[in-house]
Formats: structure tokens, C-alpha cells, sequence
């Protein structure tokens, strides 16, 4: 799973810009996203965008391509988890449905 965040990282960033090698990614995001595991936000939003920015300011990039660039993994993050969303969802139904009507 966090192979595939990192492989998501680097080509959003390639994506927007930021032409850093796949080492760079490696080394800049584990940490990112470890800070944004800290209870201070709503799924990380904000923390993982400042700490974004001020990780990859530190090897010159741009600050307003780090940031879309933040902004996006979080927006591809939200529709990559939708499926599980809605299974959750229909699940919860057909449970509430069974402790209605147990013999349906």
C-alpha cells in the first residue's frame, strides 16, 4: 500500500513539475505522511500540505507546485476510497434491514 502512495506521489509530482527522482520521493513523503497520522485535522488536510511545502522547499521546489501537488494526492485519495465508501454503506442498509425484518 505505501508503495503504491509513494508511486502516486511521484507521478502526481512529475504530473505538476516537480521533477525530482523516485529516491526523492521516497525520502521526502514517509515522513509527510507520518505527520499526517497526528490527531490536529480532519484526515490530515493542512498538515500534509504545510508539511509538503516546507519538506520540499528545503530542496528548491515551488512552493505553489508542492502545493497542487498536496492538494491533488488528497483529491485522488478521496475518490480512490468512494468503492469502499458505498460498499460500507449498502452493507450498513441490508444490515439495519435484517434486524428489521429478520425472516425477509
Amino acid at each position: 500500500m505505501h508503495l503504491l502512495s509513494m508511486s502516486t506521489f511521484f507521478l502526481l509530482g512529475q504530473g505538476v513539475g516537480l521533477n525530482f527522482s523516485a529516491q526523492v520521493y521516497l525520502v521526502m513523503v514517509p515522513p509527510v505522511i507520518l505527520l499526517t497520522l497526528l490527531p490536529v485535522s480532519l484526515a490530515g488536510w493542512g498538515v500534509r500540505e504545510g508539511a509538503m511545502v516546507a519538506f520540499f522547499l528545503l530542496i528548491g521546489a515551488e512552493k505553489s507546485r508542492v502545493l497542487t501537488f498536496s492538494l491533488l494526492y488528497g483529491f485522488v485519495a478521496v475518490i480512490a476510497s468512494l468503492p469502499g465508501f458505498i460498499i460500507f454503506l449498502r452493507r450498513k442498509k441490508l444490515r439495519r434491514r435484517e434486524k428489521i425484518h429478520p425472516l425477509q
